[in-house]
């Protein structure tokens, strides 16, 4: 991206969110009912959008897609632990903001954010911040099947968040998509003093399973554009001569 006075500037952005309403809350609850009720074919049901985006993702992963690009978004979901800092890190992403009192996601919220790389290739995403509270883990395979992108995040502060990035990675590799592209991050790197996981623990288990490591800061803003510029190029594209 072109260097300026304003590093969000190369981005233009538009939102539909989800979160937060009352009847947003029953609407997942009954969902949740549901799935316990009829399993499979529910989630199949729901998925079905999905499953067609990622068969998308796939063939274009096999052509050049530089001319595309900037018609097809792609689906990318952030999972974690509740209260690592999905929905800061999106809403500094997106809105070039961070809102200290962001409230507890329910269900999963939607937004999307457009990208231009050095080379002028654009990429779309299709954001979908997942909720991390236990009561909606169900609910988490309907956003990441089909999914081109897959953000696992976790505090740096916080071991048993780091543990359950692990169990996130962990179903990705079962039920995610072959070409699926993976970042661990390691949220509010601006709290050094309290660091509690190690920067090399992280670097190996990335390593170890294919994928890109990086700490961020959604308060700061550290680390924030460069996470999604890096996930941008290693999304599947060639030359389009």
């Amino acid at each position: 991206m072109d260097g300026g006075p304003n590093p969000l500037e190369a981005f233009s952005s538009e939102e539909r969110t989800t979160r937060g309403a009352g009847n947003h809350e029953v609407v997942c609850l009954i969902l949740l009912i549901y799935i316990s009720i009829f399993g499979r074919r529910l989630r199949s049901i729901v998925s079905f959008r999905f499953v067609l985006i990622g068969a998308r993702f796939r063939f274009l992963s096999k052509i050049s897609l530089a001319p595309w690009a900037a018609l097809l978004p792609f689906p990318l979901v952030l999972l974690g632990d509740s209260g690592v800092g999905k929905s800061c890190i999106v809403l500094r992403f997106v809105r070039g903001q961070f809102d200290p009192t962001s409230k507890v996601t329910v269900g999963a919220s939607f937004l999307s954010q457009t990208i231009a790389l050095q080379d002028s290739t654009t990429i779309k995403f299709e954001i979908w911040d997942t909720a991390g509270q236990e009561r909606y883990a169900a609910l988490a395979p309907l956003y990441y099947r089909g999914a081109a992108v897959a953000v696992v995040v976790y505090d740096i502060t916080s071991p048993d968040s780091f543990n359950k990035a692990q169990y996130w990675v962990k179903e990705l590799q079962k039920h995610g998509s072959p070409d699926i592209v993976m970042a661990l991050v390691g949220n509010k790197a601006d709290l050094q003093n309290n660091r509690e996981v190690p920067v090399q623990d992280a670097v190996e288990y990335a390593e170890k399973n294919g994928m890109f490591f990086i700490e961020t800061s959604a308060k700061t803003a550290d680390n924030i554009n460069e996470l999604f510029e890096e996930i941008a190029k290693r999304l599947p594209r060639v030359s389009s001569s």
